[in-house]
C-alpha cells in the first residue's frame, strides 16, 4: 500500500474571545501565476490555456519560435480547470496512449547547459505505467534526456539518461488523484546532483549527468527519446516552464505558492479578539 501525499492546502482555525470556530474558503493572490514565472525569465512557458488548435503558444523568451505543436488531442481534452492560482486559465488533459506536445525548437544553443523542467500535474486515474509530463531530449544519437513525470506507483519520479549510465529518483509518497501537485527538477551539467522538488520541497536526488553535446528538443506528456515517443502521462498537466538555468529553491517554493495560494484574511466574517493558526499539510 502506498503512504499517499496528503492534499496541499492551508487550513486555518480561528478561535475567538467566545470559543467560535471558523474557517476561510477564500483565496488572495498576491501576484499571478503568470508573472511570477515570467520573472524567471524561463526559454519555454505554456500556460496550455488553449481552446482547441494544435499550437501551444510560448510565452517564454524563445517567443514564437519556440511554439509547441499540439498532436492526437480530442476537443475535450482541451478546457480543463487548471491550478487554483492560474487566475481562471485552463489546462490540457492528456490520455496517456498517443497525445503529446512537441517543441522542434533547439531550447539550448550551446553546450549541455544546467536546466529546470517545470509542470503542475494531476492525476485523474489509476496509473499503472510511468507517465512523463515533461522530457528534455539531451542527445538524440546517444539517447540522453531528462524529464519528470510519475511511475506506476503513482509517486514522483525524475528520470535520466547520461553518458556512462543513468537512473531514476523518486519520491517517497504517491500522488492523491484529484489533486494538483507542483514538479520541478533541476538537473546540473556537473557532477552535482540532479533534484527533484514535488510542491516546493527536496523530494529526492540522483548524481547528474556528464555533459554531452546535445539535440536539446522540448516535450510534454511523455517521454521522448531517440527511439520515439514512451512513457506517455494520463491526467491533466497546466502550466509548462523550461529555463536554461538552475531555478534557485526560494523561487521554486514562491512559485507553488503562488499557485496554490494561501487563504484571505477572516476579516469581516464578525469575529472579535481572533486568533489565527495556520499550518501547511
Amino acid at each position: 500500500m502506498n503512504t499517499h501525499i496528503v492534499s496541499h492546502r492551508w487550513v486555518w482555525t480561528c478561535v475567538s474571545s467566545a470559543g467560535l470556530l471558523a474557517s476561510a474558503t477564500s483565496y488572495s493572490h498576491a501576484s499571478t501565476y503568470q508573472a511570477e514565472v515570467l520573472a524567471d525569465n524561463p526559454l519555454i512557458y505554456y500556460r496550455l490555456g488553449e481552446s482547441g488548435g494544435s499550437t501551444a503558444t510560448n510565452l517564454g523568451t524563445h517567443g514564437a519560435s519556440g511554439n509547441g505543436t499540439y498532436t492526437n488531442f480530442a476537443a475535450a481534452a482541451f478546457g480543463q480547470t487548471g491550478i487554483p492560482g492560474g487566475g481562471g486559465d485552463t489546462a490540457v488533459q492528456f490520455d496517456g496512449a498517443n497525445d503529446w506536445i512537441s517543441s522542434t525548437f533547439d531550447v539550448v544553443s550551446t553546450g549541455d547547459s544546467t536546466v529546470t523542467l517545470e509542470a503542475w500535474v494531476k492525476l485523474t486515474a489509476d496509473v499503472t505505467t510511468n507517465g512523463y509530463a515533461v522530457s528534455y531530449l539531451r542527445d538524440n544519437q546517444n539517447n540522453r534526456y531528462h524529464a519528470i513525470g510519475v511511475n506506476s506507483s503513482e509517486q514522483p519520479i525524475l528520470s535520466q539518461d547520461q553518458a556512462g549510465g543513468g537512473g531514476t529518483a523518486t519520491g517517497s509518497s504517491a500522488l492523491v488523484s484529484g489533486e494538483w501537485y507542483h514538479l520541478v527538477a533541476v538537473f546540473d551539467a556537473s557532477p552535482s546532483p540532479d533534484k527533484l522538488y514535488v510542491n516546493g520541497t527536496l523530494a529526492a536526488s540522483i548524481n547528474g549527468p556528464n555533459p554531452d553535446s546535445a539535440t536539446r528538443r522540448f516535450y510534454v506528456g511523455l517521454l521522448h527519446n531517440r527511439s520515439g515517443g514512451t512513457g506517455w502521462f494520463k491526467g491533466i498537466i497546466d502550466e509548462v516552464a523550461f529555463y536554461n538555468y538552475q531555478l534557485p529553491e526560494s523561487r521554486i517554493l514562491a512559485h507553488y505558492n503562488v499557485g496554490i495560494p494561501e487563504p484571505a484574511s477572516l476579516a469581516g466574517l464578525g469575529i472579535s479578539t481572533t486568533l489565527l493558526l495556520r499550518r501547511r499539510r
